[in-house]
């Protein structure tokens, strides 16, 4: 279970930054939310 979630995270991580890269306002907006 915990390396599961751990991989879970780290694809979210990933696709997170990729968004973030793309869509810098997106990102800043989500993370002030």
């Amino acid at each position: 279970m915990t390396m599961s979630s751990c991989g879970r995270l780290v694809i979210l991580t990933k696709l997170r930054a990729k968004m973030i890269e793309g869509l810098p306002v997106g990102g800043m907006l989500k993370n002030d939310g």
